[in-house]
């Protein structure tokens, strides 16, 4: 009774309910939420993160290093190269890379994994007789990676154009009292418009399980099929550079390099206590329309078979842990000192940025994962057939004693004021998965093999 109506009622449910509800929600929502909330996010997070993070530290780095008279030159070319080659690197190798290795590992993973992992677990720990033969084909459309025009930075961007003033006074290294910012922070004060073209996630059609599984007896060949990554044109900067057509004299000065006295912080430091301003101009970046996904994707429209063979788990004995753990019998003392954070203003961006408003056609190709055979375990498992003893001495884990930051931390007693602008976020049409899906119109044959589990003694 166990064994035919625990197994049948397994193998019967178990597969049915995978390929229906696994496959079904993979294709459904992994795929649209990676078409939607990947394409979204990376607009406004990157974006953003970029125009905050590395333009301040670029700009009190940078002239902090390098100088005044450097500064000009330096910009424009930072302004010209840095946005032409962000505009085509990042976003040519994010289509490719990203698409790519997702429908190839993701896809190939998935079905050799559950494959492989949950038929051995189930037969290791359930002793009755599993075989468990259904074929899982996973997503058998074409899906091909960037295949459209991508044209980065054909419009004008203005790096720094405000006034840097940057160290001015005096800095005593480090023995006294570190404040730093208790002032106010201003953080993009502008208008952010993330993605105000058109989203289309997945508008092809997704068939889940459309043949026969046999999980436990085939073969598997994992992609022997056809990848094709970015089959469209790539246009970068269709504008004008003009870099420095000036003349530049470097150094025909005197430099003197550190002939007085370093005081090793004796004094008290302030960090940032006057105003700074980056980026008051206007960065537009990605004006056109992103469709993320409108083609086909096949993954896996060949045969899986995994452990054909014989799985013969622990026949041996196992004692784990006879011995004494003593783990942190000492005393902690954390943080006791005085910490100033940030005692100053700084503003940054209160200019306009609009990222994403024009277009951006990623996977609009196809991609062929896995199209062949993949033959997993095919051969006999024997697993653990003799005597482990885990762990029967003593361990004693921190008897001493640590003190940490024994002083007082002020973070931040100022004013932070981010995001006092407009930010709209996707003002154009998103379309989720327009498509049908088809879940499990095949064949499923389960339990036809033998499974011996645990012939011998185990001492825990």
């Amino acid at each position: 009774t166990h064994t035919t109506t625990h197994e049948t009622t397994h193998a019967t449910t178990h597969a049915t309910t995978h390929q229906t509800t696994h496959e079904t929600t993979h294709a459904t929502t992994h795929e649209t939420t990676h078409a939607t909330t990947h394409a979204t996010t990376h607009g406004t997070t990157h974006e953003t993160t970029h125009a905050t993070t590395h333009e301040t530290t670029h700009a009190t780095t940078h002239t902090t290093t390098h100088g005044t008279t450097h500064q000009t030159t330096h910009e424009t070319t930072h302004a010209t190269t840095h946005a032409t080659t962000h505009g085509t690197t990042h976003e040519t190798t994010h289509a490719t890379t990203h698409e790519t290795t997702h429908a190839t590992t993701h896809e190939t993973t998935h079905a050799t994994t559950h494959a492989t992992t949950h038929e051995t677990t189930h037969a290791t720990t359930h002793t009755g007789t599993t075989t468990h033969r259904d074929t899982t084909t996973a997503h058998t459309g074409t899906t091909t990676a960037h295949t459209v025009t991508t044209t980065a930075h054909t419009g004008t961007t203005t790096a720094h154009t405000g006034t840097t003033t940057v160290h001015t006074g005096t800095t005593t290294a480090h023995t006294g009292t570190t404040t730093a910012h208790t002032g106010t922070t201003t953080a993009h004060t502008g208008t952010t418009t993330a993605h105000t073209g058109t989203t289309t996630a997945h508008t092809a059609t997704t068939t889940a399980h459309t043949g026969t599984t046999t999980a436990h007896t085939g073969t598997t060949t994992a992609h022997t099929g056809t990848t094709t990554a970015h089959t469209g044109t790539t246009t970068a900067h269709t504008g004008t550079t003009t870099a420095h057509t000036g003349t530049t004299t470097a150094h025909t000065g005197t430099t003197t390099v550190h002939t007085g006295t370093t005081t090793a912080h004796t004094g008290s430091t302030t960090a940032h206590t006057g105003s700074t301003t980056v980026h008051t101009g206007t960065t537009t970046a990605h004006t056109g329309t992103t469709t993320a996904h409108t083609g086909t994707t096949t993954a896996h429209t060949g045969t899986t078979t995994a452990h054909t063979g014989t799985t013969t788990a622990h026949t041996g004995t196992t004692t784990a842990h006879t011995g004494t753990i003593t783990a942190h019998t000492g005393t902690t003392t954390a943080h006791t000192g005085t910490t100033t954070a940030h005692t100053g203003s700084t503003t940054v961006h209160t200019g306009t940025t609009t990222a994403h408003t024009g277009t951006t056609t990623a996977h609009t190709g196809t991609t062929t994962a896995h199209t062949g055979t993949t033959t997993a375990h095919t051969g006999t498992t024997t697993a653990h057939t003799g005597t482990t003893t885990a762990r029967t001495g003593t361990t004693t884990a921190h008897t001493g004693t640590t003190t940490v930051h024994t002083g007082t931390t002020t973070a931040h007693t100022g004013t932070t004021t981010a995001h006092t602008g407009t930010t709209t976020a996707h003002t154009g049409t998103t379309t989720g998965d327009t498509s049908t899906t088809t879940a499990h119109t095949g064949t499923t044959t389960a339990h036809t093999g033998s499974t011996t589990a645990h012939t011998g003694t185990t001492n825990a």
